[in-house]
């Protein structure tokens, strides 16, 4: 079998047991979730089904992509970074689940596959049209978005497995083996703490100056073995049968607590209240890049100002408004001319993590009562080649920047370096550039 069969037949297979997984825990959920035959007009079942299939989806196109062994091994081993939408487009994987989905689809009786679409689409068609078709229209966006996500997440995965191999912390997967490293750990365990317990640890972290987001950021490796894939897979469809038995406690208690508080606003501004929801929905990301773009604005407003005062001699600013590492300008004061790249934090309250190769990540994490109940990592790259004396500006600001010691987590300060970077916020690159000390010897 040549391989273009072989990876066609692959695709099929992985395609089949994606839409049978979804068929059958969306079935699962809604007939444990149903009301008896006297309960009229009842949707909690609807809703039930269409949110275990909305997060099932996305779970098990993630996990079948992750432990996609061919195409894992021709990404982590590519000589250059493949791009996303290169490994999303030239496979057939995605275009395959999305045939399928169709086909299942239009082939079979819709309250066979997907129950709670017939009843979604029959609360809002208009009379004499196919159910099948509001379905359609509703659900095949969704499931290209989910599917996309869904890739993009496990190719985060392949780049953190790229990332340490590049450093030597893991060695090639074609071997399927790890090396031991204090940075690759778990997340903290998901242990309730009395609220005494968590006070005192709220108190003792603010004052130690910890951050528990932080530690053992690096996420594990999965285990790509025949076991550890069964496992994880077993563990997946544990997951969702008991979310379905759940599903009706957990909705009832919601609705009891919520329920009444939507009710009460929805009767008050039955015609406003669908467009307040999406305007803060709007508002607040819109929120976000406003502010971050006006800081980044603020800082290179100051630069110039202080260039053109002193007579410094400033190179253009290239991409001045990206957020990552694609801003960057040369800059010549008092004799001595540094080469300089903007990077901006994510959120100030998320903490930045740099190593010596010029790689870092973010660290998204939910942290709760001085525990991490979550968390996942965003890989980037600063660094870059120079003849003149390198620094890194962090603009906008964060509030944790750490350097990366073989795994173990050294907070920065303004001057501090990182190989042969030098770093600092915006403010602290400014009064350095004014008083002639960017280039001040401190602690490595």
């Amino acid at each position: 079998m040549n391989d273009k069969l072989k990876t066609t037949v692959r695709a099929i297979l992985l395609s089949l047991a994606l839409i049978t997984v979804n068929i059958l825990i969306t079935n699962l959920s809604f007939y444990i979730a149903k009301p008896n035959e006297y309960a009229e007009g009842g949707t909690i079942h609807l809703i039930i089904s269409a949110t275990l299939f909305l997060f099932s989806y996305y779970s098990f196109a993630k996990l079948i992509t992750t432990y996609n062994k061919p195409m894992r091994l021709e990404f982590v081993n590519a000589e250059k970074k493949p791009k996303f939408s290169k490994v999303l487009l030239t496979k057939p994987y995605f275009y395959l689940d999305l045939i399928l989905f169709l086909a299942v689809l239009f082939i079979f009786d819709l309250h066979t596959v997907f129950p709670f679409a017939e009843g979604i689409a029959s609360l809002y068609w208009i009379y004499g049209t196919d159910a099948k078709l509001y379905a359609l229209a509703y659900m095949l966006p969704i499931v290209i978005l989910i599917n996309i996500f869904a890739r993009y997440s496990a190719y985060r995965i392949w780049m953190r497995t790229r990332r340490r191999m590049k450093k030597g912390i893991i060695y090639e997967p074609r071997d399927e083996e790890k090396k031991s490293t204090k940075g690759i750990g778990g997340s903290s365990k998901m242990i309730m703490a009395p609220p005494i317990l968590a006070t005192m640890r709220i108190v003792t972290l603010v004052h130690s100056k910890n951050n528990p987001a932080a530690a053992n950021a690096e996420l594990p490796e999965p285990d790509y073995s025949v076991a550890g894939t069964i496992s994880a897979v077993f563990y997946k469809l544990l997951l969702y049968v008991v979310l379905s038995v759940l599903g009706v406690l957990i909705s009832a208690f919601a609705l009891a607590l919520v329920g009444p508080i939507v009710a009460i606003i929805t009767a008050a501004l039955p015609r406003l209240f669908g467009k307040v929801i999406a305007a803060i929905i709007l508002f607040i990301p819109i929120f976000l890049i406003f502010r971050r773009f006006n800081q980044r604005r603020k800082f290179v407003k100051s630069l110039k100002k202080l260039c053109r005062e002193n007579k410094y001699k400033l190179g253009r600013i290239r991409n001045p408004y990206k957020f990552l590492s694609e801003s960057s300008f040369i800059v010549t004061a008092n004799g001595k001319t540094f080469e300089c790249k903007l990077i901006g934090a994510r959120k100030k309250s998320i903490p930045m993590v740099l190593d010596s190769d010029g790689s870092g990540i973010y660290i998204h994490a939910f942290v709760f009562a001085g525990i991490r109940w979550w968390h996942y990592t965003e890989e980037f790259e600063f660094g870059f080649d120079s003849k003149y004396q390198k620094i890194l500006i962090i603009n906008p600001n964060a509030k944790f920047v750490y350097k990366n010691r073989d795994g173990e987590y050294g907070e920065l300060d303004n001057g501090d370096t990182v190989a042969d970077y030098r770093i600092h916020t915006g403010q602290s690159f400014l009064n350095g550039l004014n008083r002639d000390c960017l280039d001040r010897k401190v602690k490595d």
